[in-house]
């Protein structure tokens, strides 16, 4: 029998986080915050049918969508949406809205549908209908109404839990601080399936990859590496990983397994045995994505493309002072944003066969009280000419 679950569900820690004292515009000119649509320059178009449904596209977190086009050249934002409220949800696109935790917008408009967005909730998950999201549990709503599905009660309310993952029927999230726990929650009524308990806390996605039963793959912040089956939850290895980054969510692209480490290099494993194929350490480690051959990783001031056979570099581009998040991929170009609180919040589109700058659109700064938050959260989301990104001041944009 799993142990008991707490009783009661926690009230939304949001309101906590309403009492803002201002915003930054630009050249520092300071206004009263307001929720709602800030900023109208354009509709965009969003087809139904467009998706970046969950944290980096895939339950692999890939951060590939090679059916997406951005914006090529001279991109402006179309609109902006604010919370007025610190957050780290990224944001996810599914029919036709954007969402950031609980908050559905009309991805065309910018306008509001329904819900709540606030620090305590991680980057939702969108599939078959229903939007999953960590708060300090792990809820569950019908997308087109907005109504309350189910919630599965975790271990812990110590913030909000990381990004769920979806994939064939099963929500996997890590638990929240001081729950050093794996859950594999059933997607369709919320009842829990297996959990697996690691070395440490794990304070980023998992990763799943597809085969006879799936491996779902958590690095928590010892930092150790576990593979465990899908279905049972059974460990299949675990091996400790020195330098990596437990900050830095495992990835599975083309059947392989990426894991970035910390001094500035990248480790390629075999997902069904646990050992490396190649590991490369000229200084690009960070955040892999990519696809079709290529790998694309965000370091701590670089962006560089990598031969997926081999971890040769393809080329690099030194990114400044600009702190680049995981990157998102199409075919013809990689888009990151720049995750610094201090930084200026550029989203940066960078040629994916040559490594230029082709255009690079800021954010804003938002006061709150006696100190400003910026920056983006986790990677983009690129649907059909659309570039989506979410602020840790509670800003989401559409850029075209």
């Amino acid at each position: 029998m799993p142990p008991s679950r707490r009783r009661l569900l926690r009230s939304s820690l949001s309101a906590g986080l309403a009492s803002i004292a201002g915003c930054v515009a630009g050249f520092g000119n300071q206004t009263e915050c307001q929720t709602g649509r800030t900023r109208h320059e354009s509709d965009v178009s969003l087809p139904a049918t467009a998706a970046w449904p969950t944290y980096q596209y895939d339950a692999g977190n890939s951060g590939y969508n090679p059916e997406a086009t951005g914006p090529q050249e001279d991109a402006s934002v179309a609109w902006r949406y604010s919370a007025c409220t610190e957050a780290g949800a990224g944001v996810v696109v599914s029919s036709g809205r954007a969402f950031a935790g609980k908050l559905a917008v009309d991805g065309e408009t910018g306008t509001a549908n329904e819900g709540n967005w606030s620090g305590h909730m991680s980057t939702p998950a969108v599939d078959d209908n229903m939007l999953f999201v960590g708060t300090s549990d792990l809820e569950a709503k019908n997308v087109e109404t907005g109504s309350d599905a189910w919630t599965f009660q975790t271990d812990e309310d110590a913030g909000a839990l990381p990004s769920p993952t979806v994939a064939g029927g099963t929500v996997y999230v890590p638990g929240a601080i001081d729950d050093p726990t794996i859950y594999a929650v059933d997607a369709a009524d919320g009842s829990e399936k297996w959990r697996f308990q690691t070395t440490a806390d794990v304070r980023v996605p998992v990763a799943f990859s597809d085969g006879d039963t799936g491996i779902v793959f958590a690095l928590d912040e010892s930092p150790t590496l576990f593979a465990l089956d899908g279905k049972s939850g059974e460990e299949l290895w675990t091996r400790s990983l020195d330098r990596s980054d437990p900050g830095i969510a495992p990835t599975v692209i083309e059947g392989r397994l990426y894991v970035g480490s910390a001094d500035g290099g990248v480790y390629a494993i075999d997902p069904n045995s646990g050992e490396t194929v190649w590991r490369q350490q000229d200084g690009i480690g960070g955040a892999v994505a990519g696809g079709a051959g290529t790998l694309f990783v965000a370091g701590r001031d670089a962006i560089g493309a990598l031969d997926a056979a081999d971890g040769s570099v393809q080329w690099q581009t030194s990114t400044g002072d600009l702190k680049p998040g995981p990157p998102a991929v199409t075919n013809d170009a990689v888009y990151v944003g720049d995750t610094s609180r201090t930084g200026d919040g550029a989203v940066v589109a960078f040629d994916a066969t040559s490594g230029e700058e082709r255009w690079r659109v800021q954010t804003r700064q938002v006061l709150f009280g006696d100190y400003t938050r910026a920056g983006i959260n986790h990677g983009p989301a690129v649907v059909d000419g659309v570039v989506y990104v979410a602020t840790a001041p509670g800003d989401l944009y559409a850029i075209t």
